[in-house]
């Protein structure tokens, strides 16, 4: 009965049911644009209000506000658009419920000046018959927080990849994300003591997890003695030299916080050879994470025995598979583990996915 009524008097002046409908349905929204972190309001700023299949635009005046007469109720897609800011997106839902102002939404947009800023490079072994690495071209690197891409980045032929992530002086929690890859794997293992070149069809290259070790391979294990992990940590061996089955030279990675100084690695071969004794002269830093992995100075890395019995080892054969980083500290990698960023930060993080972590069918 009641819209019985609402609809006579309606249309005696001039409106149609379905036009009726519509203003029932109708109601303001006010958007409010601030900037993160300083809260200072931004005019001109592009908003755009989708809802009910219709998009309404307008500008955010001086006082950052944008008001938008007879727009319908419901869900929305709010878009903010403005030179020298990140571009965002927000879900909201117009409801006026009765007032008589409407509805009112709030949004902030990030400064492309309080960015931070993450490049690097990615490297990967695909073939182990040579020394030299190669790129994981086309795969993409994405900065999450929550459930939600702040921004992503993709690998080019070089390896290098670049990304402005959203950040106040207040800082933002990030992680991260570099996808496991799939690639088909050139290998060169030993037969009857002959070197043969092999197909690993489809291998994995994943990240996060320790790589296995490559069978029909003098695999490398090294590891760091304590004092403050007593069970020993992996160790980065980024070469040896081997004379009569005796390690003569080795080139280390960086092994990270916690050691003082004069820790001894311990290097081990899955197909034979023992016994080495290596201590560095690394001087504790206080520092628990690092976002590089350096290559230790030759000068710094002692030799106090060679050990017996190691196989020789030709470019990239006999190698062990290995980390990306080379080895991993629990709570430290940016790989994996949330980071809060602040605006301003630049991090250099270059990711070596390795040989591989799970190999592919030898053939």
């Amino acid at each position: 009965i009641g819209l019985s009524i609402t609809f006579t008097s309606c249309e005696k002046d001039g409106l149609t049911e379905e036009e009726i409908l519509n203003l029932a349905q109708a109601t303001s929204f006010t958007v409010e644009v601030t900037e993160q972190g300083s809260g200072k309001s931004i005019s001109g700023v592009e908003v755009s209000v989708l809802t009910g299949g219709v998009t309404y635009s307008l500008v955010t005046d001086e006082f950052g506000v944008a008001v938008f007469e007879n727009i319908e109720q419901g869900q929305a897609v709010v878009n903010l658009k403005k030179e020298g800011y990140f571009e965002s997106s927000f879900e909201t839902k117009i409801e006026a419920e009765g007032r008589a102002s409407g509805d009112v939404a709030s949004f902030s947009l990030y400064s492309l000046e309080d960015a931070v800023l993450i490049k690097g490079n990615v490297k990967i072994q695909i073939d182990l018959t040579t020394d030299a690495y190669e790129h994981p071209e086309g795969i993409t690197i994405a900065a999450v927080s929550g459930n939600t891409i702040l921004a992503s980045a993709v690998v080019d032929s070089d390896g290098n990849y670049s990304m402005l992530i959203p950040a106040s002086v207040d800082g933002r929690s990030v992680t991260l994300m570099f996808p496991d890859v799939l690639y088909d794997q050139k290998i060169a293992v030993r037969e009857d003591g002959d070197i043969v070149m092999k197909t690993a069809k489809g291998t994995i290259f994943r990240p996060y997890d320790k790589a296995e070790a490559l069978p029909s391979t003098a695999n490398i294990l090294a590891t760091i003695a304590g004092p403050n992990y007593t069970s020993g940590r992996q160790a980065y061996v980024e070469s040896l030299t081997v004379e009569s089955g005796v390690i003569t030279g080795v080139e280390l990675g960086d092994i990270g916080y916690g050691y003082s100084i004069y820790p001894a690695i311990y290097i081990n071969s899955l197909n034979g050879g023992s016994g080495a004794n290596i201590q560095v002269d690394y001087d504790y830093n206080g520092s628990y994470c690092s976002a590089e992995r350096y290559r230790l100075d030759p000068d710094d890395i002692y030799i106090y025995s060679g050990g017996s019995g190691y196989p020789d080892y030709e470019p990239n054969v006999n190698v062990s598979t290995m980390h990306p980083s080379g080895f991993k500290w629990s709570n430290c990698d940016y790989l994996n583990e949330t980071e809060t960023i602040k605006s301003g930060d630049v991090y250099i993080i270059d990711v070596n996915y390795g040989t591989g972590t799970e190999l592919g069918e030898i053939q």
